[in-house]
């Protein structure tokens, strides 16, 4: 079996996976105040699925590569971004729907006053 990419293109790559997934969850969470303040539920898990879909085919494509006998550089640029990205926001979801939960009673009790 030939390997999908050589050891330097793969370093690339992985730096690359890494970074983007790394901005895009900052990102996201340095701007979730915004959005439970809007009361953009919807608009905020559907972004945060989507990162966590992008995670769970990055942990797929890594677990391929090791079924396919890829050397580690291969599998390992893949499965571990997508590892961490997962668990780290499926770990983190309910913490999320928390504050959302949280500021729509908030304001439903400022409403009643």
């Amino acid at each position: 079996m030939t390997p999908w990419f050589d050891d330097m293109t793969m370093n690339r790559i992985g730096g690359f996976i890494g970074s983007a997934i790394g901005i895009l969850g900052g990102t996201l969470g340095a701007t979730a105040i915004i959005f439970i303040r809007k009361g953009w539920r919807k608009i905020y898990f559907t972004l945060y699925t989507s990162i966590i879909l992008v995670g769970l085919s990055l942990a797929i494509t890594g677990l391929i590569a090791i079924f396919m006998k890829q050397p580690f550089i291969v599998w390992y640029g893949f499965l571990l971004p997508g590892a961490i990205t997962t668990i780290l926001l499926l770990s983190l979801l309910p913490v999320i729907n928390k504050r959302f939960t949280d500021f729509e009673i908030l304001q439903m009790k400022s409403h009643d006053l």
